[in-house]
């Protein structure tokens, strides 16, 4: 007896990429789909103002830094020492230095980069050029291509015959022909309305693979349960119908 479910492939490792800070979308240089090598460049963010501030800072520093040095080597008319006002143009400084800083990283960030070599998953972001971004928000998902694993989802009548460990077979829809084993690795006790019907997620580690496969790719699973009699598997839906709504 098996159990029938749609599946997917997903990646065991995915990371979902945010704006480092608030900006606007400067360029994009990547689709979803696309096919991305660690440290390729994926989206840069605006950095114009970025650097007008930084020019400002640190032309600001530099007047700060001068102002101090003159007011330690130079003593009033009076005779008497400015180190006083000398502090408050080093505070100048110290605050303009962590403006340099803060302005320096976020140029050195602008540029958002592939953690590792994936497959870009989600983030369409061809349309938001200029776009305004808040820091944090997300803006691509990237996934690993070389180890995948499988999403199956299972009807909510079949659900208490799955149990982790058990094995199984996969069918993609462009390589039918081709049957691959699985290991249910995960049974998730939260249901998923599905086109209507509540479906079960199975997540599934596959025993062997195919360079040919993609995430998101689908096809059909099935799970071996246990041995049962033809004729009950044949007849056992229609019994359990009929106990259901008779209440027999």
């Amino acid at each position: 007896y098996r159990v029938a479910a749609k599946f997917a492939f997903l990646p065991v490792e995915k990371r979902f990429m945010a704006a480092p800070f608030e900006g606007q979308i400067a360029e994009v240089l990547i689709e979803p789909g696309a096919v991305v090598t660690e440290g390729q460049p994926l989206v840069k963010l605006q950095t114009y103002t970025l650097e007008q501030q930084l020019s400002q800072a640190t032309a600001n520093r530099a007047e700060a830094d001068a102002k101090r040095q003159e007011a330690l080597a130079n003593p009033g008319q009076d005779g008497r020492s400015r180190i006083a006002e000398a502090e408050i143009y080093r505070f100048q400084v110290e605050a303009a230095d962590a403006q340099i800083r803060d302005l320096q990283w976020k140029i050195d960030n602008a540029t958002i980069k592939a953690p590792f070599a994936g497959q870009v998953l989600q983030g369409d972001l061809k349309y938001k050029i200029n776009a305004p971004v808040k820091q944090g928000d997300p803006l691509l998902e990237i996934g690993k291509r070389d180890k995948l694993c499988g999403e199956l989802k299972v009807a909510e009548r079949d659900i208490q015959d799955v149990k982790v460990g058990q094995k199984g077979n996969l069918r993609t829809s462009a390589q039918p022909g081709d049957k691959y084993p699985f290991t249910v690795e995960n049974v998730v006790p939260k249901p998923n309305a599905v086109e209507g019907t509540n479906k079960f997620i199975i997540y599934a580690t596959l025993d062997s693979a195919s360079q040919q496969w993609y995430p998101g790719q689908e096809g059909e699973a099935r799970i071996d349960v246990r041995p049962e009699p033809l004729i009950w598997q044949w007849t056992h839906r229609l019994i359990e119908f009929v106990r259901l709504k008779l209440w027999v």
